[in-house]
């Protein structure tokens, strides 16, 4: 597997020429010709057969011509936009809730796509149906990732600052804890845990509660990391197009979960980006295109794949969530407790 080194953790210089690197690996490219669209039919309860019955997905979408969250309740016919429209500002970064009740999102000004710094902005939360929208305070989202905040339980949220910090966000009262000691301009995300830290590029460094420390590893290209709420896992993109790897952070061995044009995907819907494994860890959510990569024109959809919760491979066939021209980009789903691949 590859390789890293251990470093004490160091703002600015470090991280921008590693996010420089990266963007070979996920910065704009050159759009291909588009391969007609052939995928496998969504399923779920009105949605169809094969989605959990319960289950509930948010992603972001350009279809009503801003940047949006959106959202299909399983239980439901067709996806409606969740986040209100905001002149002058994009919505991102959303996730849903240890509970499925609440979803956190970012709103951040209007800037395109692919900004090699971060963008700052502040994070909201609302009800599944759309509903007691309210503000929690400023933060920022990493860089091309998409990724601002990680739910440790239903009433505390792990985010990225605005002062680059990460902090634990508690819901009842409003009051913020610094997670680390030094700011980071390209912000780390720590699992729910608190025992790893990554940014956009893929290290899933030590985390030291106690001191507040970061062990950076570095040596992982790619982008979209993030972890399982266990603990247990990392995962991010390590290409345009893929493959989506996987680490197991107990012993850091790394693995592929879904190859570069792998053959189980649907023909033409194998160029694929933005994984997210549900909080039970039986599903992931992905998008896919038919070959383009620009995360803010080309055709993705949304996915979901039943897996299996020790391993992450993969146990079934992708089910295909979204049909529209626009961009649907990366989601993350909730299920039951009791919903079984």
């Amino acid at each position: 597997m590859p390789s890293g080194h251990s470093a004490t953790i160091k703002p600015g210089i470090l991280g921008l020429m590693l996010l420089v690197a990266s963007a070979f690996a996920c910065g704009p490219a050159v759009e291909l010709p588009p391969i007609p669209r052939e995928g496998t039919p969504a399923g779920g309860s009105p949605v169809g057969p094969g989605l959990p019955a319960g289950g509930l997905a948010v992603w972001e979408s350009n279809r009503d011509g801003s940047w949006g969250i959106w959202v299909q309740s399983f239980d439901e016919r067709g996806p409606r936009r969740l986040s209100p429209l905001e002149a002058g500002r994009d919505h991102c970064c959303a996730h849903i809730s240890p509970g499925g009740r609440q979803v956190a999102y970012l709103s951040r000004p209007t800037l395109g796509d692919y900004q090699e710094r971060p963008i700052d902005g502040e994070l909201r939360l609302l009800l599944r149906d759309g509903s007691g929208e309210r503000v929690l305070g400023p933060a920022r989202g990493q860089v091309w990732a998409n990724r601002s905040a990680v739910w440790r339980s239903e009433g505390e949220l792990i985010l990225i600052g605005a002062d680059g910090l990460t902090y634990l966000h508690d819901l009842p009262t409003g009051r913020r804890r610094a997670l680390t000691r030094v700011a980071e301009p390209l912000g780390w995300l720590v699992d729910p845990t608190l025992r790893h830290a990554t940014q956009a590029l893929p290290s899933f460094s030590p985390y030291d509660a106690r001191s507040r420390a970061i062990t950076s590893l570095f040596g992982f290209r790619g982008c979209e990391s993030y972890f399982s709420a266990d603990g247990r896992w990392g995962y991010w993109v390590e290409r345009g197009g893929g493959p989506i790897r996987r680490m197991r952070l107990g012993d850091r061995l790394v693995s592929d979960w879904i190859g570069r044009d792998d053959p189980r995907l649907p023909k033409g819907r194998r160029y694929v980006y933005f994984p997210m494994l549900s909080r039970d860890g039986g599903w992931l959510a992905y998008g896919a295109s038919g070959g383009g990569h620009s995360h803010s024109k080309a055709n993705y959809e949304i996915f979901v794949v039943p897996v299996d919760r020790e391993t992450l491979d993969l146990t079934g066939p992708p089910l295909r969530l979204t049909d529209h021209p626009k961009v649907d980009r990366y989601p993350d789903l909730w299920v039951p407790a009791d919903a079984r691949p």
